[in-house]
């Protein structure tokens, strides 16, 4: 449709119409216009929000587990560097001479680390220096027969290692000073599952979220999830969780972060459509006020309509009576906007042409009877004149 057929249509349109259209264009649209702006902001600004925050909590739990971590690697350390300890494992002595240096000496310094350290479940020297098992504190290298933390596969580093089916977990490292006089050792120390992940655990002022920790080869080590029971549908296994943090839109926010005591990767995740739910209300209240605006906006459309049509509609229905012949019409008016004088015009026009027509027809009235009087005496003398002949 080209524009002069719109200024037709616009043109043609009934008052109430054109009022509609103005209140619509004028009015709602631009507030629409407004509430699309501020609600895409609001996106934004809550986007940011979310993600600082998720940023915060990756960074601080991880650094604390890291802490918690060190503490556990520095106990290590300790052992590991230890002369005495190296010392006795690395004597030639009698079996005899083991167990009661194992006995005053191992024993009540591993003790005293697990004393004070309830977390610390277990420490054990494997050692090829000794054939015989010694309690939990000594045993013969041979009996590390897991292939992941065997001697020959370990370095100087201390390596965790986590199993979340059977919620363990440990770390080994080789005996440093032992080396140093000639002999294996794999120091290990067991520590509580929980406790190593102890800070994601903790309650946070937010929810609706996952968390997923894998250790450097991929694999999956702690699990968590704060999805309430109709969003549990958000919750991702280890497969899903790997497939969607590799596709550019995957419906997900990911945030990583890399532990440095262990190189594990924390990542908590969580969806688009969770993040953006808090501004659904409102949304809802700028709609529930737009359409009260609209509601408001009809309802005083039609009443102003009504009073400017419904005087408009009277002077149209006196104005045809005037046609059909009824003058002197004239329509009350007490206003004065420009419709009401408009009417007072109309009346003004009335008056006139009424008396303008009375006038014109009490002068044809005059000049008829001025004709009467003028031919009524020729008329008879002409009569007169017949009858003499």
């Amino acid at each position: 449709m080209n524009k002069g057929g719109v200024k037709k249509r616009f043109r043609d349109m009934k008052l109430t119409g054109k009022m509609v259209v103005i209140y619509l264009l004028a009015g709602l649209v631009p507030v629409m216009i407004i509430l699309g702006i501020t609600y895409m902001e609001m996106k934004k600004i809550l986007w940011a929000r979310e993600t600082t925050i998720l940023e915060s909590y990756v960074s601080q739990t991880t650094d604390s587990m890291d802490n918690e971590l060190e503490i556990y690697n520095n106990l290590s350390k300790y052992i590991s560097y230890n002369q005495s300890i190296a010392k006795i494992l690395s004597a030639d002595q009698s079996a005899y001479q083991n167990y009661e240096q194992f006995s005053t000496v191992i024993d009540p310094l591993l003790a005293s680390i697990m004393y004070f350290h309830e977390d610390v479940n277990q420490v054990t020297i494997y050692t090829d220096a000794s054939d015989v098992k010694h309690g939990s504190t000594v045993a013969p290298l041979k009996d590390l027969a897991d292939g992941t933390h065997a001697y020959d596969d370990l370095d100087n580093n201390i390596h965790w290692h986590i199993d979340l089916e059977s919620r363990t977990a440990f770390s080994v490292s080789r005996m440093a000073m032992l080396e140093q006089k000639g002999a294996k050792g794999v120091l290990y120390v067991g520590v509580d599952y929980d406790s190593v992940f102890q800070p994601f655990y903790t309650e946070t002022m937010f929810d609706n979220y996952g968390l997923i920790i894998e250790d450097e080869y991929g694999h999956m080590i702690f699990n968590k999830n704060t999805f309430a029971d109709e969003q549990s549908a958000y919750e991702l296994d280890v497969d899903k969780f790997d497939v969607l943090r590799e596709m550019e839109n995957s419906g997900y926010q990911f945030i990583d972060k890399t532990s440095k005591a262990t190189g594990w990767n924390i990542c908590v995740y969580k969806p688009n459509k969770l993040i953006i739910s808090s501004v659904r209300p409102i949304l809802i209240i700028a709609v529930a006020a737009l359409l009260v605006s609209m509601l408001a906006g009809i309802l005083c459309i039609n009443m102003v309509s009504e009073f400017i049509t419904k005087r408009i509609k009277n002077l149209q229905k006196t104005m045809k009576a005037t046609e059909t012949g009824n003058l002197g019409m004239v329509i009350e008016n007490d206003s004065t906007d420009e419709i009401g004088d408009l009417i007072n015009g109309y009346n003004s026009m009335s008056k006139r042409l009424d008396e303008t027509v009375n006038e014109v027809y009490q002068s044809k009235i005059k000049e008829k009877e001025y004709e009467m009087r003028h031919f009524r005496p020729r008329s008879i003398r002409i009569s007169c004149t017949i009858l003499c002949l």
